[in-house]
């Protein structure tokens, strides 16, 4: 019963949409968008965000971790959903 739970709850987690369309941002812009829309929180190193180059992002009802999977790709970077609404770089 309990795993049936923590399976639910962590697909409500990537439930959530997101839609954007922006050119060029940096990833911490990117995560004060998904955290307006979502309600999610960030945590990360600052000074690892300042060596990766703006991306484009253009997508439309995807889920959080789907997003983060495209825009992180190719990156030195990896991201873990914790709980609720924490999210770390």
């Amino acid at each position: 019963m309990l795993l049936m739970l923590a399976l639910s709850f962590c697909g409500q987690l990537n439930a959530q949409s997101v839609t954007l369309n922006k050119k060029s941002i940096h990833l911490e812009e990117l995560f004060k968008i998904i955290r307006t829309q979502t309600g999610y929180e960030f945590l990360y190193n600052s000074e690892m965000l300042e060596k990766i180059p703006p991306i484009d992002v253009h997508v439309k009802a995807v889920t959080v971790a789907q997003l983060l999977e495209t825009c992180l790709k190719g990156q030195p970077l990896s991201f873990s959903i914790l709980d609720a609404k924490t999210i770390v770089i």
